[in-house]
Parts: C-alpha cells; sequence; structure tokens
C-alpha cells in the first residue's frame, strides 16, 4: 500500500520571529520619508500624532481580519491561498503572476535602490550618481542612453544577499531577519530618545492650527498625511506568506500580527 508523501516546509518561526518578520517589512524608509510630507500637508503635532494612531488602527482592522484567515488556512502563500480558496485557481494564478512579474518584483527593486541612494551619502563611489558605463542605443530612430551606476549594482548586491540568506534555510534567514529588524527598533527609539533630550518645544507646537489653515485645508491636509500614513504601514499583511514555516500558526500568527502591528503603532507614534 502506497502512501502519500507530502513536501512540507519545515517550521521554524516561533512567535518572536514571527513579530521579527512583520515588524521587520513594515518599517522601512517610509517613517523617515513621510514625516517630511505629513508636515507640509498639517502643519501640527496633534493632528500628524493623530493620523499616526488613525493608522494603526486601520491598519489593526487589516491584521485581525488576516490573522482569522491564517488561523483557518495556515499555508505558504498569503492571498494567493486565500483568493484560490474563495475565487478558484485562476484568481490564484493571476495573482500569483503579477505578483511575481510586477508588484513584488517591482517593490524590492524600489527598495534596492532606495537602500543604494542611503548607502551613497556615507559612501559616495557606491552612489547612483557614480556612473561606471554608458552608451546609446538606437531604437525605431530614437536614440536611448542606457547607464549603469555603482548604485544599481549595490542595489543588485543586497538582493542576491539577502536572497541567498533566505537559500541558505529557514533558521539562518531569520536570524537575519532578527537581527536587522532589532537594529532598525533600536535605531528609531535611539532617534525618539535624542529627540526628546536635545530637541526644544514651544507651546505653538502642540496647537491644532499653528498656520491659521480653514477646515476645508485641514480635512484635505490630513487626508494627504493619511495617504503617507498608509504607505509607512504598507507590508503588515506580507508575514501570512510564510504562514507554512510558522509554528502553531493557528495560535501564533494572530498574536504576531497583533504584537508587531502595535509595536510599529508606538514607535511611529
Amino acid at each position: 500500500m502506497k502512501k502519500d508523501i507530502q513536501n512540507k516546509l519545515v517550521r521554524q518561526l516561533g512567535l518572536f520571529d514571527s513579530t521579527m518578520v512583520m515588524m521587520g517589512i513594515v518599517i522601512g524608509s517610509g517613517i523617515f520619508l513621510t514625516t517630511g510630507i505629513m508636515a507640509k500637508s498639517i502643519p501640527s503635532a496633534p493632528l500628524i500624532l493623530l493620523a499616526w494612531i488613525v493608522g494603526g488602527l486601520l491598519t489593526f482592522t487589516g491584521a485581525l481580519t488576516y490573522a482569522e484567515l491564517g488561523a483557518a488556512m495556515p499555508e505558504a502563500g498569503g492571498q494567493y491561498v486565500y483568493l484560490k480558496e474563495a475565487y478558484g485557481p485562476l484568481a490564484g494564478f493571476l495573482f500569483g503572476w503579477i505578483l511575481f512579474l510586477v508588484y513584488m518584483t517591482g517593490g524590492i527593486a524600489g527598495l534596492a535602490l532606495a537602500f543604494s541612494e542611503y548607502t551613497g551619502y556615507l559612501f559616495s563611489p557606491l552612489s547612483t550618481h557614480n556612473i561606471l558605463l554608458s552608451f546609446d542605443i538606437n531604437l525605431f530612430h530614437k536614440t536611448l542612453t542606457y547607464s549603469l551606476s555603482a548604485g544599481q549594482l549595490t542595489g543588485v548586491g543586497i538582493i542576491t544577499f539577502l536572497s541567498l540568506c533566505n537559500f541558505l534555510g529557514v533558521g539562518f534567514g531569520k536570524r537575519i531577519q532578527n537581527f536587522v529588524t532589532v537594529i532598525k527598533i533600536g535605531t528609531i527609539c535611539a532617534i525618539i530618545i535624542l529627540g526628546f533630550a536635545l530637541g526644544k518645544s514651544t507651546v505653538e507646537d502642540f496647537s491644532l492650527n499653528p498656520g491659521g489653515m480653514n477646515l476645508s485645508q485641514l480635512i484635505i491636509g490630513f487626508g494627504v498625511a493619511l495617504v503617507a500614513v498608509s504607505w509607512a504601514f504598507d507590508g503588515w499583511n506580507n508575514v501570512n506568506f510564510v504562514a507554512g514555516e510558522i509554528k502553531k500558526p493557528e495560535k501564533n500568527l494572530p498574536k504576531a500580527l497583533f504584537l508587531g502591528t502595535l509595536g510599529v503603532t508606538l514607535l511611529y507614534v
């Protein structure tokens, strides 16, 4: 009598690891880039804090929904699994290929380029302004210039390195993930402490409308700020992609989504 043999992923991610995955995906350049956009849209510290709180609450609602889905279907694949089960294989197939060809691929490339931009500020030889190769291509009677910079190679290098870390196994990959996420959290905490220690505030900083904006301007500005906030919280749902590698996912996945969202919200606020 033959036995069905199924290749399953090894469940090595505990609650702490899963929470670090969730927080590590969310915390990135968004928190540093969006603050200036928010301050320009609504020059009011209380309203900016309110925008972060609202963004955190909205993320909580999504996290609770995904916690239910992840606990009910603790398989690797995230949204692919849910779409396939709800709407059939075609929906999952289309989502998977869009994710591979456009969404995830473009997002990873953008993040890698942002990494190389920041690296270039510290080490100018690795900057995107350091052009290593440039030549013209004639295409359809038009001349296009192609250039290759050190920053692009830096981005390719970091993608290759992280891919290799995950290729070596879940155990090694989670150690790298935990280490990097702890550094991110520590950096933001250090900035917060320095802000309280060295910053100077006045009574006007706590005013709801120091710029004298009318109500419609405040509403529009708050809406723009929420768009920026949603970008800073983006990625919270991606922990469900590794549900097949989480120990006791029916318990740890909902807890990781809750704790991760709570931790990110507290850091941002």
